[in-house]
């Protein structure tokens, strides 16, 4: 189904501001007058202690991450929703990775035999979600405030630096079986899982890769190559091939990332990887 129309407008426009200013937070805060509370809180980020916290070194990174805050305005009317079977709450991306996930996660769970289930719990998120987010704000609104931005950054991106903004990314969890079945956490604990698991040794098949592999430890914490903490839940898709339907977009998108911060699990994007390089999977058959 199509994403709600609802502050469908007010993300658009702030993509767009985003995108003109690059490098700056400052936005019209009448970019917002679908949702005021998000308002509040975006201006708040321009004190002077997020304006320093926030911006861009010289390679483009605010806090470790990447910037993504053009293609929002340009794919935002073509997201499609998860089926409710494989998500935990509305879950949107764009149609290519969206049939991607689905057919993944029904293969899991068939894998799974009713041990477990994989399932989607967060996907695209607009630049005022992601504010709700970075903020640490989103279920106590309009009075929360914004809190430490370089803390923060540790473990969510700043609005405009999310991989979910392109509409290729997804969190996983895993979740029980039966009636009454929970569902895990966006935790560490996901790798160890039976669906964690399943996704290191097959996500590929389906063109998905992770984004955040561990490299290193900071400071008693697992760490990324990028600098960003491991996550071993947050998948994006990039084809799992070169030549599938939608790849060079969705490769094109995260070039700067693949090239610098290479996934692992990981996709090749050359026909015949070098020595120690990702392999190019074998893609999953309909």
């Amino acid at each position: 189904m199509k994403r709600s129309t609802q502050g469908v407008a007010a993300g658009i426009a702030l993509a767009l501001a985003a995108a003109a200013t690059a490098t700056t937070l400052q936005v019209d805060k009448r970019l917002y007058q679908s949702a005021p509370a998000y308002a509040d809180k975006y201006i708040a980020l321009r004190t002077p202690a997020y304006t320093a916290a926030l911006t861009p070194a010289a390679d483009g990174r605010v806090l470790s991450h990447l910037p993504y805050p053009t293609t929002v305005a340009a794919a935002i009317d073509a997201l499609v929703g998860i089926e409710p079977l494989y998500r935990t709450k509305q879950c949107d991306m764009l149609p290519v990775a969206a049939t991607a996930a689905e057919k993944m996660m029904r293969a899991a769970n068939a894998d799974l035999a009713g041990t477990a289930m994989l399932k989607a719990q967060s996907c695209f998120r607009s630049i005022p979600e992601q504010v709700g987010i970075f903020c640490n704000t989103a279920r106590n609104l309009p009075t929360a405030k914004c809190l430490d931005p370089v803390k923060r950054a540790q473990v969510s991106a700043p609005p405009g630096y999310s991989e979910h903004a392109t509409g290729y990314t997804a969190d996983f969890v895993a979740c029980g079986v039966g009636a009454g079945a929970r569902c895990g956490g966006l935790t560490q604990g996901f790798a160890a899982s039976k669906p964690g698991q399943w996704m290191l040794l097959h996500a590929r098949e389906y063109g998905f890769e992770l984004s955040f592999p561990c490299d290193h430890q900071d400071d008693g914490r697992c760490v990324s190559k990028q600098g960003v903490s491991y996550e071993p839940w947050h998948w994006r898709w990039v084809g799992c091939s070169a030549v599938a339907p939608g790849a060079a977009q969705a490769r094109q998108i995260f070039a700067d990332a693949r090239r610098r911060f290479p996934a692992n699990p990981g996709i090749d994007d050359a026909a015949v990887p070098a020595a120690g390089a990702a392999t190019a999977p074998t893609c999953a058959k309909d």
